[in-house]
């Protein structure tokens, strides 16, 4: 990829790695695709233990289109019989988490309109176990004004051994339409800092910088930057078949294009500019050709 240098100075310069480029913001990259019809990633049994308290993060762009009867497809589903569900309402574009405890289950939701169908969004959910306990929802590192417990929850939460599903659940059920990326899984409930840095600025990061890193249990890039064959998903975390995830149906790496409506997100790219050591290129997609301008 090329850039003109516009100024007197005529210092052009080429890009040759474009997976420097994609790979650092989630608007691009590698991503899973799910169609709504048969793809999700399983997880196997006992893959993510039961934590009282916890989080689950990922970057989602979710297509709402068409006629499909999925109104609540599953992001997260841990459990054969979905003890803990992150998952997004279709009609509403609202976030979900669903649990079970011992005597009534809990089912909450985020506001109306959280996200934008078909725009790459961070999503997170946050839990601290507690009798009154509500959870935390996050949208591109914010956190939501408004949480609806639509049942409240009596009793323990339960704990779960079964299989579990990114992009649906466990059995194929409650399917996903659209692309995932980036899932991790924490055993505390992350406060608005750690979640701060989890969005990272709009570009996924290495997660075992992150300041909560010993407290991360399951990292899933969903094909960003991971070396893997077509079908696996691998655990970053613990790395073997009892923690990565397998494709199934349809659901497909794939790799993306920039996102050229992200006009408020512009991509960070670091690299190194002649014999000056280490540089930042901010990338804004507008029209061809690309604008760029320097940071340290």
């Amino acid at each position: 990829m090329a850039f003109t240098d516009r100024s007197s100075t005529s210092t052009d310069f080429i890009i040759t790695n474009n997976d420097d480029l994609v790979s650092q913001h989630g608007k691009a990259g590698k991503s899973v695709l799910f169609d709504e019809s048969s793809g999700y990633v399983a997880l196997p049994t006992g893959s993510v233990a039961s934590y009282p308290s916890f989080s689950y993060s990922a970057w989602v762009k979710y297509d709402n289109t068409g006629g499909g009867a999925v109104l609540f497809p599953r992001l997260v589903s841990l459990g054969a019989s979905e003890e803990n569900v992150f998952y997004i309402g279709k009609s509403s574009l609202t976030l979900g988490l669903d649990l079970n405890f011992s005597t009534t289950d809990g089912y909450w939701t985020s506001k109306s309109d959280a996200i934008t169908a078909n725009n790459w969004h961070h999503v997170a959910v946050t839990y601290a176990s507690a009798s009154d306990a509500d959870p935390s929802f996050y949208v591109d590192g914010i956190a939501l004004t408004l949480t609806t417990e639509d049942l409240t929850p009596h009793g323990t939460l339960n704990t779960h051994s079964g299989p579990g599903g990114i992009g649906g659940s466990s059995g194929g059920g409650f399917l996903y339409k659209g692309n995932i990326q980036d899932v991790s899984i924490w055993d505390i409930a992350l406060g608005v800092s750690a979640i701060t840095d989890l969005y990272n600025s709009g570009a996924p990061g290495d997660l075992r910088a992150h300041s909560n890193f010993d407290s991360l249990v399951a990292w899933w890039k969903m094909g960003l930057g991971e070396a893997g064959d077509s079908t696996t998903i691998l655990d970053q975390i613990s790395g073997t078949a009892t923690t990565n995830g397998i494709l199934q149906g349809a659901a497909s790496i794939v790799s993306n294009s920039v996102d050229t409506d992200a006009e408020t997100s512009p991509v960070n790219v670091p690299f190194r500019f002649g014999q000056r050591g280490p540089m930042s290129l901010r990338l804004r997609p507008t029209a061809t050709p690309y604008s760029a301008s320097f940071g340290g």
